[in-house]
């Protein structure tokens, strides 16, 4: 008993040096750290959702965080049993893992537990941005889009009150925010955030250059917005590379606040 205690002890302690890591997007430097602390005797949910997430990030394929989620699902029920075991992040990690297994009636179980628990419960205001950005997540997950907006905005929100905090998520909301700003045509707004989010966390892949470059050529950075265009390989490579010769042609004619789209002074 003694000795399983000891070694439960110990795999906290490793916990405690790899969650910082990989709350900084540091997931190679936090993988082993996870791995670590389970070989320890840790048993605990959260630690094997994100030695899954690590994996994946690290192996660059989704059969190893699959593999890890599918022991950490049991566990993550076990302790939301427990009393005052049912937390945001618990909860939030199960919706994640029911989804990516396309079942829906559990994803939605815990998505609305964490919903009417957190953000419907007493307080609130004192939900951190990491809470919000999760909260978000959940209400994307049940198909909620106005609620999704509204806390991914208060997610954004409370980042910016506080110094620390968790990059990754931080850069995730961000993300997502300056995606809906994209979409309500605030190009400047949209273009800072896309920047903001990628300082913070170079590797997030929600930052996409078609959705930045687009953003930056509405704000008139135009170089900017040719070399993140040129940057993207995915499906929307044909589009990235359209609005990346907007974007060298407008370089040409620009300032436009005194043209017409073909770029002849107004004047003339």
């Amino acid at each position: 008993m003694s000795a399983a205690c000891s070694g439960e002890s110990r795999g906290r302690r490793i916990l405690g040096k790899a969650t910082p890591l990989y709350e900084q997007g540091k997931y190679a430097e936090a993988m082993p750290l996870f791995q670590q602390a389970r070989d320890a005797g840790l048993q605990d949910g959260v630690l094997l959702y994100q030695l899954g997430f690590c994996r994946e990030a690290v192996e660059g394929k989704p059969e190893g965080r699959r593999e890890v989620w599918k022991e950490a699902e049991p566990l993550l029920v076990r302790e939301i049993g427990q009393k005052d075991g049912a937390t945001l992040e618990r909860l939030y990690d199960l919706a994640v893992i029911h989804s990516d297994r396309q079942e829906w009636d559990a994803m939605n179980q815990y998505a609305r537990q964490g919903i009417e628990q957190y953000e419907k419960g007493p307080d609130p205001n004192a939900l951190t941005g990491q809470d919000w950005f999760r909260l978000g997540r959940l209400h994307d997950l049940v198909n909620e889009l106005s609620e999704s907006e509204a806390a991914y905005r208060r997610s954004v929100s409370a980042f910016a009150k506080t110094q620390g905090g968790s990059a990754i998520y931080r850069s995730l909301a961000l993300a997502k925010v300056a995606e809906l700003d994209l979409q309500m045509a605030r190009y400047p707004v949209a273009a800072e955030r896309f920047d903001e989010a990628l300082k913070l966390f170079p590797a997030n892949s929600q930052v996409r250059p078609f959705l930045h470059g687009l953003a930056l050529l509405g704000a008139h950075r135009y170089e900017e917005a040719t070399n993140r265009s040129a940057e993207d390989t995915s499906e929307t490579n044909t589009e990235s590379q359209y609005g990346a010769d907007l974007a060298r042609k407008a370089s040409i004619v620009a300032p436009l606040d005194d043209k017409d789209i073909d770029g002849i002074p107004l004047d003339t």
